[in-house]
């Protein structure tokens, strides 16, 4: 399986909705990256996302409805990927 694009809205200290697409530039062009940021930047919540997309669950001990950011009304992750080049969307929202 191959994560082509994470799409986050209102997920933990990410109060707004961004997508992070790996099938373009610069993570097309890098072999090898790294997820870096100050404490509570969303380096976490980048994971979340990824396991909430897929599997409806967290990677953590925290219960699905804590991930909703503060003040916020709504929250989605989606995860698009590829198998066998077939692509695929797994959506999560509350």
């Amino acid at each position: 399986m191959k994560i082509c694009k994470i799409t986050i809205k209102n997920l933990n200290s990410l109060q707004l909705e961004l997508s992070i697409d790996f099938t373009k530039s610069p993570f097309l062009d890098a072999g090898l990256f790294a997820i870096t940021g100050e404490t509570g930047a969303g380096k976490t919540t980048i994971l979340d996302a990824m396991t909430l997309g897929l599997y409806g669950r967290m990677h953590r001990n925290k219960q699905v409805v804590e991930v909703l950011s503060y003040g916020a009304v709504d929250c989605m992750a989606e995860v698009e990927f590829e198998v066998k080049n077939e692509r695929y969307l797994a959506h999560w929202d509350i």
